[in-house]
């Protein structure tokens, strides 16, 4: 009897971690309730946009097309003198990364920040500047 009572025990446990209800695991999070990925009909974040509290645009969550939280939005910088970036903060893997704007819009009705990077995408992209001397970018080389 105690085998039978353990192994339910077990079943509750993984129906638990399965339903979304148990902790979150590397950034696969269920997305919101009623949300659908508008990449396309979401706002163009332009380099003049402001990054405020008022503008929610401030510490905004960046979701992918799934609809999970992969970071929040820090600031927009313009990095060799044209290049505009997004400034975001990765939340599980704790560190700041640019990525191009032009890959982020913005859903002002939900104040967050849609992205068309996946999460193992953006986690591959390394923190920091690129050296001045090289025309490559951390998340690859630019259009020409």
């Amino acid at each position: 009897m105690r085998t039978l009572e353990s192994g339910i025990a077990g079943i509750v446990a993984v129906a638990w971690l399965l339903s979304g209800a148990g902790p979150a695991f590397a950034g696969f999070q269920n997305p919101p309730y009623g949300w659908a990925f508008t990449f396309d009909q979401a706002k163009v974040i332009g380099e003049n946009t402001p990054v405020t509290a008022r503008s929610g645009l401030s510490n905004a969550p960046v979701r992918t097309s799934g609809g999970t939280t992969i970071a929040h939005f820090v600031r927009i910088e313009i990095q060799d003198g044209d290049m505009p970036m997004g400034i975001i903060t990765l939340d599980e893997a704790h560190k700041t990364i640019a990525v191009p704007l032009e890959r982020f819009r913005f859903n002002p009705a939900r104040e967050e920040v849609l992205t068309d990077l996946s999460w193992h995408e953006a986690i591959l992209i390394p923190s920091g500047r690129r050296p001045k001397d090289s025309p490559w970018y951390p998340y690859g080389r630019p259009l020409a």
